[in-house]
């Protein structure tokens, strides 16, 4: 992956909230007792942070007007996703301002009365997914390079420009590629050698890192919900056990089972936040 498609390191958004200003701020979150309220606020918090911090994300060969609205509402239009630089720096920027927000989610929720009235099970599933934010943003941008930007995919696209979508599938059905059933929803494709077409890999064999991380800390919050014995804590627990295996599954075939597991575990959760990644 370039140097233009990582995130921020999440230690400059640390710097910022830790900032002796932003004691007060900080404390008025804390007196937040809604849930929604609370987001939003803190969306505002990281959008104003964002913008008060220019020297942090190169904005360079960026319109001002399309980094205002991918920051404030994630608009990326008019920026194609396979456009190169220009839409890598728009995911940089949207990336490091929910960074800023993560920060902000972290350290509120780390310290203080819980006005929010979390569970002890939601707590550290929030938590958990700020770790785990800034590894997902790497990997969409891994993959967004890969799927634009890959040798592999852009052979792909030029068989399915000249052979015909179906045709394509087709041969990599008969050449046992991927299943009749379609599924390659959770690979990419990669070029060996000895094969007339490209064969699909799963992410967790493309982008092992970012994999990794994701599922290091969604072992860690495993461990801590399984202590508890309430059915939310319960159901939780296993709707995050389930996504763990289906994001570290190599075996293509077995994708589309895995995932109907997390669809059906997350259907299961009770009732509360439903905090999901």
């Amino acid at each position: 992956m370039s140097e233009q498609l990582k995130t921020i390191p999440d230690e400059a958004a640390r710097q910022i909230i830790e900032n002796p200003g932003m004691k007060d701020p900080l404390e008025k979150l804390r007196t937040v007792d809604n849930m929604g309220d609370f987001f939003d606020k803190t969306n505002d918090l990281a959008v104003e942070l964002y913008f008060q911090n220019p020297q942090i994300v190169s904005e360079e060969g960026v319109e001002v007007e399309k980094i205002e609205r991918a920051v404030r509402h994630h608009d990326f239009k008019g920026t194609d996703p396979g456009s190169g630089e220009p839409y890598n720096r728009l995911l940089q920027a949207v990336s490091f301002k929910e960074q800023i927000a993560r920060s902000i989610i972290k350290n509120v929720i780390s310290t203080g009365e819980n006005r929010l009235g979390l569970t002890d099970a939601e707590k550290p599933v929030l938590l958990a997914n700020c770790e785990m934010g800034t590894a997902f943003d790497n990997l969409y941008m891994q993959f967004n390079e890969a799927i634009h930007h890959s040798p592999v995919e852009k052979k792909i696209r030029g068989m399915i420009q000249s052979d015909g979508k179906e045709k394509v599938i087709q041969g990599l059905i008969n050449a046992d590629m991927i299943g009749q059933s379609r599924n390659y929803m959770y690979a990419l494709f990669q070029e060996k050698n000895s094969d007339i077409f490209p064969v699909p890999v799963s992410y967790a064999e493309m982008f092992p890192d970012s994999i990794g991380e994701i599922i290091s800390v969604l072992d860690k919050l495993n461990d801590k919900l399984s202590v508890f014995r309430d059915a939310q804590s319960h159901s939780l627990h296993y709707y995050f056990l389930y996504l763990k295996k289906a994001l570290s599954e190599k075996n293509i075939s077995r994708h589309e089972e895995a995932w109907i597991r997390v669809e059906k575990a997350w259907m299961e959760i009770k009732a509360g936040c439903s905090l999901s990644t």
